[in-house]
């Protein structure tokens, strides 16, 4: 496809030499011979490059460049200013800050035209790769950074003498802190000391202990969270240290789910142990009650007061079977202090 140049100038001379070198070039022309219609001109065909007279009658040069500027469509396309009047320094400055891209003094010869329009056009396609770099850069940043903040662990960089350097974002969750509040406070300060896993305290070509060490950390609002650190030297390309990487996964929903575990592997335990007693108890306890009752066949016998002992040892065998039966039904067993150190099951 082809590149486009577009010269707005009031002189028709111009744009038949202009015309010549351009096409010659292999470039596509347009022209405009007034500042207003070159604007119209720019929107319709967006050119590649403008060239633009500094003084034209009505609309000059300059101001037709602030409304070619305000177009969304014009943004990266670069502008040269023809001009055939002698500027001083101060005033080709000014031209150029304006976002001129280059200037260029009337007559001019075609070698020196086309030498300012293709490294103008060298230059911007350059300038526009490294804007989409930019953009790319800044979208990956973002990127990272919404993935970091996302992670629902605390990140946190320091230097080598373990000053904070970055917080994510979840620190606030799991901490109590704003991320904007750590950077220049010591990890020391958040983690206590660490003695086997504290990096900044060891020299930078050691290598840090590996795993996850269990801590209790202490939030800025004073409640303690049990915290499976990690800590890792960042290294720069060269395999230099240039700090330290601290990871700090929340574990509250772990303990609370082995403290679940644990506490039903108390209840089995527990169940498994009534059952084995009540199998146990009754084992016995069925030919005790069973003779009570043939003894029972024949009181004639009994001799004065047994009676009432056969009736206290029944009454007392059938509690034994009242507990045992209450065992069977104990499904959340809850104890009670007994003596001393001693605690008895609530049946």
């Amino acid at each position: 496809m082809k590149k486009t140049i577009l010269l707005i100038d009031d002189d028709r001379d111009i744009h038949v030499r202009t015309k010549m070198i351009i096409e010659g070039a292999g470039y596509q022309f347009y022209s405009a011979m007034t500042g207003l219609d070159g604007v119209e001109a720019a929107k319709q065909f967006k050119p590649t490059l403008i060239i633009l007279d500094y003084c034209m009658p009505g609309q000059d040069g300059l101001t037709t460049y602030k409304h070619l500027s305000k177009q969304p469509e014009l943004q990266n396309v670069p502008v040269v200013m023809l001009s055939a009047a002698t500027h001083s320094n101060s005033e080709i400055k000014a031209i150029l800050e304006c976002g001129i891209n280059a200037r260029l003094q009337k007559p001019f010869g075609p070698r020196e035209l086309l030498n300012v329009v293709e490294n103008i056009l060298v230059i911007n396609e350059i300038n526009i790769k490294n804007h989409e770099l930019r953009l790319t850069l800044e979208r990956s940043k973002d990127f990272l950074q919404n993935l970091v903040d996302s992670c629902p662990v605390v990140i946190l960089t320091a230097d080598l003498q373990g000053r904070i350097k970055y917080a994510n974002k979840p620190v606030k969750e799991i901490l109590g802190y704003e991320p904007d509040e750590l950077p220049g406070m010591l990890l020391s300060t958040i983690f206590g000391e660490v003695p086997d896993q504290a990096p900044w305290r060891q020299s930078s070509g050691k290598r840090l202990q590996e795993g996850v060490v269990e801590y209790e950390v202490q939030t800025k609002g004073g409640w303690t969270v049990p915290l499976g650190l990690t800590f890792s030297h960042l290294l720069d390309f060269n395999s230099n240290v240039l700090g330290i990487l601290a990871i700090g996964q929340d574990l509250s929903a772990k303990k609370q789910l082995e403290k679940e575990l644990l506490e039903k592997e108390r209840l089995r335990a527990i169940t498994d142990s009534l059952a084995t007693i009540n199998h146990k108890i009754n084992n016995p306890l069925t030919p005790i009650l069973g003779n009570i009752q043939l003894i029972r066949q024949d009181e004639s016998q009994f001799a004065k007061g047994h009676r009432e002992k056969l009736e206290t040892i029944e009454v007392n065998a059938r509690k034994i079977c009242e507990v045992i039966k209450s065992f069977n039904r104990l499904t959340n067993p809850t104890t009670q202090t007994y003596y001393g150190n001693a605690n008895l099951i609530e049946v």
